[in-house]
């Protein structure tokens, strides 16, 4: 049962976030100009959105401008309201043309979990997230966006990650 737990809360969460990309431009120009909490934190600001979005151009500057707008980080909260009764916590990073889903497990991940996470999620679903990584084409100034699938373990140790890049 956890194992098609982890599955489908890993596709669902990297999907939903797909659809987010795929959202409406010009709402996501007006909320990227806000501060996030996680901007708050970072004492930085987010440089408002690309004036062209509304013209079809990629309305955000870099990977992590998007990874801390508005639009994404709500998803990330309501998102989280669902993944933590199954003992997981997510966070999206960008770093230079990657998009990082990080999913912090609350239990221990055995050698198990880790060849489930590679053969059921990595392997399996591959295509889904490269097709994600392609979608990002239109919302960031990036010719080659790569999703970054993380797990780590309670303590916040990486254990295993893959990267999928556009195609």
């Amino acid at each position: 049962m956890r194992k098609i737990k982890l599955t489908v809360l890993t596709v669902l969460t990297v999907s939903v976030l797909a659809l987010t990309a795929c959202g409406d431009k010009e709402d996501a120009k007006d909320n990227a100009s806000q501060t996030t909490p996680t901007e708050a934190a970072a004492t930085t600001t987010t440089p408002a959105a690309d004036d062209n979005a509304s013209d079809g151009a990629a309305q955000f500057s870099s990977m992590k401008e998007y990874a801390e707008s508005k639009k994404v980080q709500d998803s990330v909260t309501t998102l989280n309201e669902s993944l933590k009764d199954a003992g997981m916590v997510l966070s999206i990073t960008g770093e230079g043309d990657k998009l990082i889903y990080t999913y912090k497990m609350n239990g221990e991940i055995t050698d198990d979990i880790k060849k489930e996470i590679q053969e059921d999620i990595f392997t399996a679903q591959a295509d889904t997230f490269k097709t994600v990584a392609a979608s990002l084409k239109s919302e960031v100034q990036s010719d080659n966006p790569i999703v970054v699938v993380t797990y780590q373990d309670k303590d916040g140790k990486e254990v295993i990650s893959q990267e999928f890049p556009a195609e």
